[in-house]
């Protein structure tokens, strides 16, 4: 037992470029990465996706945000899982809307209403959005996914529910998604 412990200490030694006597100070900003400044995609960069499924958006102007957990939270999004997803302007934003809102509704456990409920109505705003057939005006649907996510954060009991509607509002909000 004591081997193993031993030869786990040596690696994370021996990792000393990622060590610090300052945790957290040694962060590069997207503008560090030359795929982020080139695009890193076939086409031209429309935006980037931190923290997967349950993250935030951030637009090609951001490419500054260094990538801390600080630094992510006081810009009003998150590194979640650790995703940092290039999307370039061949990807509809709708569409990935679309396949998120989706995997929300399918990873719902279904133990609390707000939840079960809130990722499938979610999912259905997103396609009437989508479709062009919404129930009222397009704005009236932009808010009723805001209250939708607003009753996710407050009243669900796991963290999925709590950040279900995050990567949807912030693409309406910091993209503009389905307002044009």
């Amino acid at each position: 037992m004591h081997r193993f412990a031993s030869a786990a200490a040596k690696r994370r030694r021996s990792r000393s470029n990622w060590s610090s006597s300052q945790p957290g100070k040694r962060f590069a900003a997207f503008s560090a990465c030359p795929q982020f400044r080139t695009g890193g995609t076939t086409g031209n960069l429309q935006a980037i996706l931190l923290g997967g499924a349950a993250g935030g958006f951030v637009t090609p102007e951001d490419l500054d945000l260094r990538l801390s957990i600080e630094d992510a939270r006081e810009f009003g999004t998150t590194l979640g899982s650790g995703v940092v997803l290039a999307i370039d302007d061949t990807v509809d934003i709708g569409r990935l809307l679309m396949v998120i809102a989706a995997f929300m509704r399918d990873e719902s456990c279904g133990q609390c209403v707000p939840c079960r409920v809130g990722t499938v109505r979610q999912e259905e705003a997103v396609a009437r959005l989508l479709s062009g057939r919404t129930r009222g005006s397009v704005q009236d649907e932009l808010q009723l996914i805001a209250e939708i996510g607003q009753v996710m954060r407050d009243a669900s009991i796991c963290g999925l529910g709590q950040t279900a509607s995050s990567a949807i509002e912030s693409a309406i909000d910091k993209l503009g998604a389905f307002t044009t």
